[in-house]
Formats: C-alpha cells, sequence, structure tokens
C-alpha cells in the first residue's frame, strides 16, 4: 500500500472537514460532552473554519492518502494563545480517521509533518493536547514531544485541562 502526503488547498475543505469530523467525535468521546462534541466538530462546522482559515491564511493543511484514499489531516499554524518568536510553529490539529487508527500511519504522518516545519525553518514545534487525551499524549511522546509545564483551561461543555508539548526540530 502506498502512503503519501500533499498540501491541502480551498477544494479540499470537504474532506479535511470530514477527516476532522469523524476522528474527533471518536477521540473526545466521554472526553467532551456529546452536545458539545457534535456541535464544535460538526462536519458543517468544521468546513466554514477551514475555509476561513485557508481565505484568511492563517494556517496550512496537508491530507494524508493511503492508495488515493484520504485518510489524514493535519493543520499548522501560528501559536493562537500566546505570541511566540517566529521559530516555533504549532500543530492545530492533527487527525485520522479511526478505521486507520494503531498503524503507525499516524507516526509516519507527524514524521512527514515535523519534516516539513524543519524545512521551512522553524526550530520548534508545538501542541495543545487535553489532559484526559491519554492515548493522545502517549502519542505525542512516542513520537519525542514533551510537556513543557504550560497549561490552560478551555471550557468544552465542561472545564478542561489542555497541556502544551513542545519538540525542537
Amino acid at each position: 500500500m502506498e502512503n503519501y502526503v500533499r498540501y491541502a488547498n480551498k477544494d479540499d475543505v470537504e474532506i479535511l472537514a470530514l477527516i476532522n469530523s469523524e476522528s474527533a467525535l471518536q477521540a473526545y468521546k466521554g472526553i467532551i460532552p456529546d452536545d458539545f462534541l457534535k456541535e464544535r466538530f460538526s462536519f458543517e462546522r468544521l468546513k466554514e473554519r477551514l475555509f476561513k482559515e485557508m481565505c484568511e491564511g492563517t494556517s496550512i493543511s496537508c491530507i494524508m492518502y493511503r492508495d488515493h484514499t484520504p485518510i489524514g489531516m493535519q493543520t499548522f499554524a501560528r501559536d493562537n494563545m500566546k505570541e511566540r518568536d517566529d521559530s516555533e510553529i504549532e500543530i492545530w490539529r492533527i487527525y485520522l480517521l479511526p478505521e486507520y487508527w494503531n498503524q503507525n500511519l499516524g507516526l509516519e504522518f507527524i514524521d512527514w509533518g515535523v519534516k516539513e516545519l524543519k524545512k521551512m525553518g522553524y526550530l520548534r514545534v508545538a501542541l495543545w493536547v487535553a489532559g484526559e487525551n491519554i492515548r493522545a499524549r502517549k502519542f505525542y511522546e512516542r513520537f519525542g514531544f514533551t510537556h513543557d509545564g504550560e497549561t490552560h483551561i478551555i471550557d468544552v461543555g465542561r472545564k478542561l485541562k489542555e497541556y502544551r508539548y513542545i519538540r525542537d526540530l
């Protein structure tokens, strides 16, 4: 089976939104209340948000394919929580369709992203992850990300602590 990644454009927002929605609904089940989860990660809402981001140029998204089937999406952007220096970028999203979990495809995909960010001249990559999302935290730690001590609370229908993870490139 052949895997490849390409940068997304405005014509890809439906693919991106579908992957983001299906994956997030599964990944955050039991972590985020169902009503909030279904609203926040609805296909329509994500499609609008991704299209707006692309039009504004606030993020860069890419799509992972397996044998010409889109299976994953990843988005890079500046940290929207704080002003950081230009040597750092953030992974806003990385999702694989649930049927592709546990096949090392996530590691392959994040590795591709990290290499691309390094080529762009970034020295560090960061991301935020829900403290209760143990699966994601272990995934990032496996790939060399570490919690830098920074946290914040988000309201997702209940208070949820997020942890900032970083990795030097």
